[in-house]
């Protein structure tokens, strides 16, 4: 039998990363940066919803432990 290579493909769906048209939103009249996905940033209107790298690093995590 032979050895094959195996290549793991992610798919980054409506779960982790949102795209979006604009790029703020208006809350309480505060102009915030759009929620772009728990991949990006905290859903937390409270927040400044700044983006986080290490939510890139979770959601991988994530996924290959679903796989």
């Amino acid at each position: 039998m032979l050895e094959k290579d195996c290549i793991t493909i992610g798919r980054i769906g409506g779960q982790y990363a949102k795209p979006r048209s604009i790029e703020y939103e208006i809350i309480n009249n505060e102009k915030k940066d759009n929620y772009r996905g728990d991949i990006v940033n905290d859903f937390d209107p409270k927040g400044y919803r700044e983006s986080n790298p290490d939510n890139l690093l979770k959601a991988y995590y994530n996924s290959m432990t679903t796989m």
